[in-house]
């Protein structure tokens, strides 16, 4: 179900679709799930025996422009929290929106 959720289709429709289809679509979401959830690598990436290499990746500073505002802004919350008034309310969290003005 996964799969017809991600590809907006009913599962009746799925169904329907090639076998081969069905069994990539089925294959990927199975890939996708099997990443880590903090840096987005596979463990195959890692792992020599299935084609990997232990120096598949490096690490590198990066700056987003996006997790600093983010940052910043996750910063004054923790900082209205801990005032005695106007406090925010249980549950408020950061997410960036477009701006429409920039």
């Amino acid at each position: 179900m996964d799969v017809c959720e991600i590809y907006q289709v009913p599962h009746s429709q799925f169904l329907s679709w090639d076998p081969d289809d069905r069994d990539k679509a089925v294959m990927h979401q199975v890939r996708k799930q099997e990443r880590c959830p903090s840096c987005g690598t596979h463990p195959d990436d890692w792992d020599p025996e299935v084609g990997g290499s232990v120096d598949a990746y490096t690490a590198k500073r990066v700056h987003c422009r996006g997790c600093q505002e983010t940052e910043k802004a996750n910063e004054a919350l923790e900082k209205a929290r801990q005032a005695k008034e106007n406090r925010p309310r249980r549950g408020t969290s950061i997410r960036l929106e477009r701006n429409p003005e920039a």
